[in-house]
């Protein structure tokens, strides 16, 4: 089982897509998606270095292929059967199943 910290960053529910490099280069090591997120864009979450873990919610079902650019060592938290489920396996990422 992974333990993710606190998120540092929660994202509003009236963010509902996120649009390309929206939050490239940030500072921040957990990003809490709201439960409203359908979309992230191209390089959203580029170059964001102290990124660790991303919670993307069931209702998201469009994901770039390069929507955290290079990242390689990051664990994707979701439903289990859920896009983010598919695109952690796709990608080599990390994935973290939560009820």
């Amino acid at each position: 089982m992974i333990t993710a910290p606190i998120p540092d960053l929660i994202l509003p529910a009236q963010l509902i897509t996120i649009g390309e490099e929206a939050f490239a280069g940030g500072a921040f090591t957990y990003v809490r998606l709201s439960e409203n997120t359908t979309t992230i864009g191209k390089n959203a979450f580029a170059n964001c270095a102290n990124l660790t873990f991303i919670y993307i919610p069931e209702v998201t079902t469009a994901i770039d292929p390069e929507a955290f650019g290079n990242r390689r060592n990051l664990t994707i938290i979701g439903k289990p059967g859920s896009t983010a489920e598919t695109y952690a396996a796709a990608h080599n990422f990390t994935f973290a199943a939560v009820s």
